[in-house]
């Protein structure tokens, strides 16, 4: 599989008569997007509001966010089966708009004004937590769509998703026929065979994409569509997973599809093939409810690393909290027992005046932290806040000052390592 991802860098972002992208900067006709949105009557209204670096906003109740992605051709779909029809991905060209990302505020995420634990995700424009945030430094279009009347709330948050992936394509697509500032290639050959030689060492990457601590809304579309909620391990090519075939799950991802589009364990293991690694592909597994459904996982995890790809190690990532934990444990264990060195990614799930894993066993030596969940920032007061039921409040009812745990600010923790933070012990 080849892929090739044409970057366009977005210096500036505004509403204008005219949907284009010039010179780097990127126009969206306001009216004409809504409209776009709109043909989809679960959803009764939408409001739109732009977020440059700098700007005294926060924005909160924050679902997902993505980046705004194309295929140049016509011959392939769009996040199939989530939004277009079906089709195979991580192929061709596609068009990426960079420096900018898509928020989706849902309405529904029950709003308390001073109260830290009940505003959803946040991303402010300025202050410490812009600071830490990996999406600080960036332009934003926030969607703030409004439930059509008797749409089940299950519903009309898969249409919100779809109406980010919509708005994903739609803005990409005014690339079409520019030169690219510039662009990244991806290929993998064929994995069975990669060709580079038996000296180097083969590596695959297990990926937990769905945890059922969480169960996911019925119908969600998440891999090629699929809900996903019972899939077995499944052996994926990494382009897949970089060009739209797996998108966020609303409940039970906890990451953000920004972060699978440009998924930092996939783009260095594949900028490290025939260099001092193999790179043999991609097991996307989910963490499970019980114990049977646990181990089947694990097992099959490590025998497709052990047999089928025939890793001599990999890399594990989880999907959420604490249960995922002890999935991604096991299934380390699992793979360790075959004699597949493991090396585990993933954030600790802490207490502010306590630290430590939820698992323990000497095997599992290799861990690397991408933060902890409990520390907390004193995020400042702001001018405007977006996302409120769609609204923007100013004066009066603006937010004060007050402290947040980090992991409720999007972009500071992430499971996959897309952020500026760490966790170390001294």
């Amino acid at each position: 599989m080849k892929l090739e991802k044409s970057l366009f860098k977005i210096k500036d972002l505004s509403f204008a008569d005219e949907s284009k992208l010039e010179n780097g900067r990127l126009y969206v006709n306001e009216k004409e997007l809504k409209e776009h949105l709109l043909t989809d009557k679960r959803i009764a209204a939408i409001d739109l509001h732009i977020v440059k670096p700098g700007d005294p906003v926060r924005v909160v109740q924050i679902a997902d966010v993505i980046q705004p992605q194309a295929k140049a051709d016509d011959q392939y779909p769009n996040f199939p089966g989530a939004l277009d029809g079906q089709g195979v991905v991580g192929e061709g060209e596609t068009l990426v708009l960079k420096d900018m990302t898509i928020l989706l505020s849902d309405e529904s995420i029950k709003y308390q004004k001073g109260r830290p634990y009940a505003t959803g995700k946040i991303l402010d424009g300025r202050g410490p937590a812009a600071d830490m945030s990996f999406f600080g430094k960036m332009r934003h279009l926030v969607l703030c769509p409004k439930k059509a009347e008797s749409v089940p709330l299950n519903s009309y948050r898969i249409a919100m998703k779809v109406a980010g992936l919509r708005t994903a394509v739609y803005l990409a697509s005014l690339a079409k026929g520019q030169v690219p500032d510039e662009v990244e290639h991806y290929e993998l050959p064929f994995l069975m065979d990669t060709g580079c030689g038996k000296e180097l060492p083969r590596l695959a990457y297990i990926m937990q994409i769905l945890m059922n601590q969480m169960p996911e809304i019925p119908d969600a579309p998440i891999f090629y569509g699929d809900n996903i909620h019972h899939m077995l391990p499944t052996i994926v090519h990494p382009n897949e997973i970089l060009d739209g075939a797996l998108v966020n799950a609303y409940e039970g991802g906890l990451n953000d599809t920004y972060t699978i589009q440009n998924h930092p364990v996939i783009k260095e293991l594949l900028a490290r093939h025939g260099k001092d690694l193999n790179f043999v592909g991609v097991i996307a597994t989910i963490s499970h409810a019980s114990s049977p459904a646990r181990a089947r996982a694990a097992s099959l995890c490590a025998k497709l690393a052990k047999h089928v790809l025939g890793a001599d190690g990999v890399v594990i990532t989880k999907s959420g909290g604490g249960a995922p934990e002890i999935d991604m444990a096991d299934t380390a264990l699992a793979c360790e027992n075959l004699g597949v060195k493991t090396s585990i990614l993933m954030w600790q799930m802490v207490s502010r005046d306590a630290g430590g894993n939820l698992f323990a066993d000497p095997k599992l030596d290799a861990i690397t932290s991408t933060a902890t969940l409990s520390g907390v920032v004193r995020v400042p007061a702001v001018e405007k806040l977006i996302g409120v039921g769609g609204k923007v409040f100013t004066g009066d009812t603006v937010d004060s000052a007050f402290m947040h745990m980090i992991w409720n600010i999007i972009g500071v923790t992430d499971q996959m390592g897309l952020s500026h933070m760490q966790s170390i012990e001294y």
